[in-house]
């Protein structure tokens, strides 16, 4: 989307300057009008690469160094600072070169004549959801609520990916210490013992055969495993990088026992924080629900909103359309319902999203306890077959010698 430098009368009279983006000359008018000014000059705007975040630091910030920066703004805007001086206090406590950089380039663009949220739009560290909220602040003159309320957002979201994150840290660890133990011992502790039963003669039973074959395997094909795994991954990426792929591998997670739960309580809850914010912001409910989707970033929702809201947009209700995403619990379209039917949809989503972020702690802490004994089981499992397939032919050979 070019960026146009435009002289326009503003609704006081006076001549103003400055910077805004749009598809083309109507567009830009049309937008100057909603804030009652009116164009006499614009011209196609070249912004200086120095602008533009380096590519070396791109990349979104976190939920954490987001939610940071918008708290921090919000504080300042409500203590009477303007917003190039929070700018200039934001880059110097900045600690991160990815976030210095990102603050320096926002500087930067508002003081060539940029709005805050166009500033911010050039640079890829911010999502468009934050930008979006900016520029709905910009034109109500309600920025430091807006901040506020994103900070908010960002502070929920990053506490609930921390809880995921957290719960799935032990159960990892436990599988990487497990495979790798049978590893070792398939691969050094095993064929000792396959050489000392071979030097005494002793008759080897099927189950430890087939555990000899396994050890033989992984002692001396070692790089057709790593090879093995190496073409799982690249398949994995390459599925991830279709349309297709990434929908099937979406709807998978999801039909996943106990963690296919979680994945749909986490979606709705970020679903109804981030529509909510939005909405309570004056965003209309077709932008809202546009952005909403790319918040959530999940391939299969994006697959069902692209119906939902192309029917809301010939006008039909979202409580009746939002029932066939059954990604969606039942009662989250009745909770819809009602807040259409009170006129406090806002209001009823923020404490939707508050219910369904009760019932992901919940979720979490049922997948952890479910985990840990799923995987001790079967380690134990694996454990267990390779002690008996040992016990087996020593059996033997102790029969053997009491019989002579």
């Amino acid at each position: 989307m070019p960026t146009y430098k435009y002289e326009a009368q503003a609704a006081g009279g006076g001549l103003i300057h400055g910077f805004a983006e749009a598809d083309n000359p109507n567009d830009l008018f049309s937008k100057l009008r909603q804030r009652g000014e009116y164009c006499v000059t614009y011209s196609e705007a070249k912004v200086s690469k120095a602008i533009a975040t380096d590519a070396k630091a791109s990349g979104k910030l976190s939920t954490r160094e987001l939610a940071l920066f918008c708290r921090q703004f919000s504080t300042m805007l409500n203590a009477g600072l303007t917003v190039i001086k929070c700018l200039d206090t934001l880059y110097r406590q900045a600690v991160k070169k990815k976030t210095k950089l990102a603050v320096m380039g926002v500087y930067e663009g508002v003081q060539k004549g940029l709005t805050l949220s166009t500033a911010m739009k050039l640079q890829k560290n911010f999502p468009s959801m934050l930008v979006n909220m900016v520029e709905s602040g910009e034109m109500s003159g309600s920025l430091d609520t807006i901040m506020s309320r994103m900070a908010e957002h960002f502070e929920k979201e990053h506490r609930l990916h921390s809880k995921v994150i957290n719960a799935l840290i032990y159960p990892i660890i436990l599988i990487i210490v497990g495979i790798g133990a049978i590893l070792v011992l398939l691969g050094f502790v095993i064929p000792q013992f396959f050489t000392m039963f071979e030097s005494m003669g002793a008759e080897l039973p099927g189950i430890t055969k087939f555990l000899l074959a396994v050890s033989t395997f992984v002692r001396d094909r070692w790089y057709l495993i790593i090879l093995f795994i190496g073409l799982i991954i690249g398949l994995f990426y390459a599925v991830c990088h279709t349309k297709s792929g990434r929908v099937a591998l979406a709807s998978f997670v999801l039909h996943v026992p106990i963690f296919g739960k979680l994945k749909k309580t986490i979606i709705t809850a970020r679903f109804s924080r981030s529509l909510a914010t939005l909405f309570a912001s004056g965003m209309s409910l077709i932008s809202a629900l546009e952005i909403s989707t790319r918040v959530v970033n999940n391939a299969k929702l994006d697959e069902y909103m692209v119906d939902v809201i192309e029917k809301v947009r010939k006008g039909s209700t979202l409580s009746s359309v939002i029932e066939q995403v059954n990604i969606f619990p039942p009662m989250f379209s009745s909770m819809v319902s009602i807040g259409e039917e009170s006129g406090a949809l806002d209001d009823i989503l923020y404490k939707t999203a508050a219910f369904y972020d009760d019932e992901a702690d919940a979720a979490i802490s049922i997948m952890v306890a479910s985990i840990e004994p799923i995987m001790i089981v079967v380690l134990g499992l694996f454990v267990g077959f390779i002690i008996l397939s040992v016990i087996m032919p020593m059996m033997s050979i102790y029969q053997n010698i009491a019989a002579a």
